[in-house]
C-alpha cells in the first residue's frame, strides 16, 4: 500500500501546518521562489484564516490557499489533508503551552497524514534535551518536539512502511532572527560614555548555535524536491555556531555600530522574573554542557550557500532594530525592550 515516493508530480500541493508562524512563513516563500522543479501549489494551514497573518500570506500569490482549523481538531486537519501531495509540520508550543499538548499534536497530524497516506511528510523537530541530559535540563518546547520524532524514530525501526516510505524528519535551531525579538541587544553607555549595544544572553564562552529563517525554507523545499535522498531520513541542520561576544564582534565589523557582550549567569537569568526564564536557562546551560551538534561541513555540502551569521547580517541589513519575527508576539502587542 505505502510505496516509497522517488518523486512528488507536478503541481503537488503541500500542506503548510504552522503557515502563519516564523517557519512557516520561510517555508512558504522558499516554495514560491523555487524554480527547479513543480510550481507548488500551497494549502496553508490557520487558526484564522480571516487574520491579517493569514491575509499577507493569501496575498502573496494566487498559489496560495487558506485552510481554517487547528491542532486539536482531528477534523479540520482531515479536511485539509484532501488532496495533498506532501505535508511540513511545524507545531507551537508557545500557543497550546503544554508539552503534553504539542507531543498530542504531532502525533494526531502524523497518523492522520498516514490514514490519508500523505506522499511525503517533513516533520519539524528539535534536539531532546531532557534525554540527552539524563533529565537534568528538561526544555519543554524542544522535548515536545523530540518525543514526536522519537515516534517516527520507533515506527521507522519497526519497519512500519509509511514512516520508512513517506517521512523525513528536519531537526532545525534557534533562530539568528530571535535576535531581532527575544534577544535583542539593549543600549549601554560604555566606560567612555559612548552608546553601544549590548548581548546579553548566558552562554558564558560557549558557542550558540544558530540557524536562518531562510535557511529553513531551502532545505523544507530540497527534501521535497529529492524524495528518493531524504524519506526516511533525519537531517539537522543550523546555519552557524558562534560564541555571544563573536556574534557582538561580527554585529559591529557588517554594521559599524559598537556592540558587545555583557555577560550574564544562569542563575541571574534564571531569577530574573521574566516569563520563561527556567525554560530559558536550561536550554542555554544544556546548549553550554551538551551543545546542538551539527556537521556544518556536510550541510555546505547540501547548500553551499548555507548562511553564516556574517552573511546573515550583510543579506538582512539589520541593524540592531526591533522587528517582528514571532506571530505569538505580534498577536500579543509585544515588542521587544529597547
Amino acid at each position: 500500500m505505502y510505496e516509497k515516493v522517488t518523486m512528488l508530480k507536478p503541481g503537488s500541493t503541500i500542506l503548510v501546518i504552522g503557515a502563519t508562524g516564523a517557519m512557516g512563513k520561510s517555508v512558504i516563500k522558499a516554495l514560491l521562489r523555487d524554480e527547479t522543479s513543480s510550481r507548488w501549489k500551497i494549502r496553508a494551514f490557520t487558526r484564522n484564516s480571516k487574520s491579517s497573518h493569514a491575509k499577507q500570506l493569501e496575498n502573496l500569490s494566487p498559489r496560495i490557499e487558506l485552510t481554517e482549523g487547528n491542532n486539536d481538531d482531528a477534523k479540520s486537519i482531515e479536511t485539509a489533508l484532501i488532496g495533498v501531495d506532501g505535508v511540513f509540520c511545524n507545531t507551537d508550543f508557545w500557543t497550546c503551552g503544554s508539552q503534553a499538548i504539542e507531543t498530542e499534536q504531532g502525533l494526531r497530524i502524523l497518523e492522520l497524514s498516514r490514514v490519508a497516506n500523505v506522499k511525503h511528510f517533513i516533520y519539524s523537530s528539535l534536539d531532546d534535551c531532557y534525554r540527552i541530559s539524563s533529565g537534568k535540563l528538561p526544555v519543554p518546547h524542544f522535548d515536545a518536539k523530540a518525543a514526536v520524532e522519537a515516534h517516527i524514530d520507533r515506527q521507522r525501526d519497526e519497519g512500519e512502511p509509511w514512516y520508512t516510505g513517506h517521512t523525513t524528519v528536519l531537526r532545525t535551531a534557534p533562530y539568528f532572527e530571535n535576535f531581532q525579538s527575544y534577544f535583542l541587544p539593549q543600549p549601554e553607555r560604555d566606560e567612555t560614555g559612548q552608546t553601544v549595544l549590548t548581548f546579553s544572553i548566558p552562554m558564558a564562552d560557549k558557542k550558540w548555535t544558530m540557524v536562518a529563517l531562510d535557511d529553513i525554507g531551502w532545505f523544507v523545499v530540497h527534501i521535497f524536491a529529492n524524495p528518493a535522498t531524504t524519506i526516511g531520513k533525519t537531517l539537522a541542520i543550523a546555519s552557524d555556531s558562534l560564541t555571544i561576544k563573536e556574534i557582538a564582534s561580527l554585529f559591529t565589523e557588517v554594521t559599524g555600530i559598537s556592540a558587545i557582550y555583557n555577560e550574564i549567569s544562569l542563575n541571574d537569568f534564571r531569577s530574573s522574573g521574566e516569563p520563561g526564564a527556567e525554560e530559558g536557562a536550561n536550554l542555554f546551560q544544556f546548549v553550554q554542557e551538551c551543545g546542538l551538534e551539527r556537521d556544518f561541513e556536510e550541510l555546505r555540502l547540501i547548500h553551499p550557500g548555507l548562511l553564516s551569521f556574517k552573511s546573515w547580517l550583510e543579506k538582512s541589513g539589520w541593524q540592531g532594530e526591533s522587528v517582528s519575527v514571532q506571530k505569538l508576539l505580534a498577536d500579543l502587542g509585544v515588542t521587544a525592550k529597547r
